[in-house]
C-alpha cells in the first residue's frame, strides 16, 4: 500500500504533493490529505525540458501524469517575449525620432 498526500480530497483532480511507500511507519496519517492506493504508476517516459507531475482523482483513485515546462524553460520563454517587446519599442522610438532606422 502507498499513501498519496494531496492538499484536499475535493474535486476530481488533485496534484500529489507527496508519496509515502511505507505507511506502517507513520504514527498518524492526516486522513483529510491522504489517499491510499495499491501502487503508483511509472512515469510513461521522460521528456527533456519537462517536469512530470502526478495527479489523482480522490474519488476513483485514478492516477496520471501531466508534463510542465521546467523553470528554466519558462524563464527562457519570458525573456524571449520581453526581448521581442523591447525590440519593437526601440524600433517605434527610432521611427518617432528619425523617421526610420
Amino acid at each position: 500500500m502507498v499513501i498519496l498526500f494531496v492538499k484536499s480530497k475535493e474535486g476530481n483532480k488533485q496534484k500529489v504533493s507527496g508519496i509515502h511507500y511505507k505507511p506502517h511507519l507513520l504514527k498518524t496519517i492526516d486522513k483529510e490529505r491522504a489517499i491510499e492506493v495499491d501502487q503508483v504508476p511509472q512515469v510513461p517516459h521522460e521528456k527533456s525540458k519537462y517536469n512530470h507531475v502526478l495527479y489523482v482523482n480522490p474519488q476513483t483513485k485514478e492516477m496520471w501524469y501531466e508534463y510542465t515546462l521546467t523553470d528554466q524553460q519558462v524563464i527562457n520563454k519570458e525573456v524571449k517575449e520581453e526581448n521581442e517587446m523591447l525590440k519593437a519599442m526601440i524600433a517605434d522610438v527610432g521611427l518617432q525620432i528619425g523617421g526610420g532606422l
